[in-house]
């Protein structure tokens, strides 16, 4: 018969055991709801508490006249969400919950030739990127020249540059396959059953690029497509 200590100490390591998260749990996306404000017209930048984030959509637009258009008065990078010219919004915030810029990484070049928009592909789920070297003469600031999505990074007016980028496992859970079409380059939006926390092009149809957060994206209304991006979308839901 085994003594109590014994017991004592197996309870303890079952116990330690059972409280140890998985990689797998560790790579699980949560979220928060994150508001901003552009004071005054001034570019503001919010910290979230998750790095690095996976997406970021609008749910409620708090400025009264000022307009919050992604890509010009409001973007994230790896860290947090950004206002600017008196936008003032609540943001649903998604993010790794393992945290930080962890994990496999890879450097990507990536040139912006003639001022033309270029996207660099990346072999894995993007995570993250961050620049480390800018080449050119020409400003290389994020969400404005340069960005990332699932897929690699991309480059805009004159930006080029080095970029590390962090690459990990897909967010877990369930997912569906969507197909949405942009016909004759204007913006569709192809509803989807729940709430989105992730997307990827799963195939491209169109000659026109599909660029997240440029081309393509979602909101709690669905999956949005523009500029004749055409394509197959994995799509990660909740309900």
């Amino acid at each position: 018969m085994k003594s109590l200590a014994s017991l004592g100490s197996m309870l303890l390591l079952t116990v330690t055991f059972l409280a140890t998260p998985s990689k797998a749990q560790a790579q699980q996306i949560g979220s928060q709801i994150l508001t901003c404000s552009s004071d005054n017209g001034r570019r503001q930048s919010c910290p979230s508490q998750y790095n690095p984030i996976s997406n970021v959509q609008l749910m409620k637009r708090l400025s009264g006249s000022a307009s919050c258009t992604q890509g010009r008065s409001w973007g994230f990078d790896s860290r947090g969400v950004w206002v600017d010219a008196g936008c003032r919004a609540q943001f649903q915030v998604y993010g790794w919950s393992g945290g930080g810029n962890t994990g496999n990484s890879t450097t990507v070049r990536c040139r912006s030739m003639d001022g033309s928009f270029r996207h660099c592909p990346v072999n894995g789920w993007v995570r993250s990127a961050q620049l480390t070297q800018q080449l050119g003469n020409a400003a290389c600031t994020q969400g404005r020249t340069w960005g990332w999505d699932n897929n690699g990074v991309w480059v805009d007016r004159q930006c080029k540059g080095d970029f590390r980028v962090w690459i990990g496992g897909r967010p877990g859970g369930s997912s569906r396959v969507v197909r949405c079409e942009s016909q004759g380059g204007s913006q569709n939006r192809c509803s989807v059953n729940g709430f989105i926390t992730g997307a990827l092009v799963e195939q491209q149809y169109s000659g026109s690029p599909c660029i997240q957060g440029t081309s393509w994206g979602f909101d709690n209304r669905g999956l949005w497509v523009s500029r004749g991006c055409r394509a197959d979308f994995r799509v990660w839901v909740t309900r």
